[in-house]
């Protein structure tokens, strides 16, 4: 069994406009609860951080085997 975690991180600004402070921190939080036995003891490689993503990246994350680039 193949198990992943994808956070997702979208602004409401406009793709190229960046994030509000608090997003990255959140994010970062989000990780290392992930990592941690109580946030399911997951890999580093099991979590998927998109940011800002298009629909398809969103449905290539959840679908299929994703390669971090």
């Amino acid at each position: 069994m193949h198990k992943k975690v994808v956070i997702i991180a979208a602004s409401l600004l406009k793709r190229d406009k960046g994030f509000l402070p608090g997003v990255l921190v959140d994010l970062q939080n989000w990780c290392r609860f992930f990592l941690s036995a109580t946030g399911g003891g997951y890999y580093r490689h099991e979590i998927i951080l998109l940011l800002n993503p298009t629909a398809e990246e969103v449905s290539i994350a959840i679908n299929e085997k994703w390669t971090p680039q």
